[in-house]
């Protein structure tokens, strides 16, 4: 019974993840602007996160702009 709850668990986690993929974006962009933190592009497209990614850290410097993934996020808590 001991490998039962483990298992039960991992799926339920992996369903879960797999729910916040497909019902909210995946990768989200940021920025500082001195003040606070600017939500700029939601997005589940890879490569247009870091198209703007690439043009905020022009203008913000590259300190100042981070892409987030909703799945790594979830993972480290």
């Amino acid at each position: 019974m001991k490998i039962f709850k483990p298992a039960f668990f991992y799926v339920g986690f992996f369903v879960y993840i797999c729910i916040v993929i497909k019902r909210y974006m995946r990768y989200l962009v940021r920025y500082w602007n001195g003040t606070q933190i600017i939500n700029d592009l939601s997005t589940n497209d890879f490569s247009k996160a870091i198209a703007r990614e690439f043009e905020l850290r022009k203008e913000w410097g590259s300190d100042n702009v981070w892409m987030a993934d909703a799945v790594q996020e979830i993972l480290v808590g």
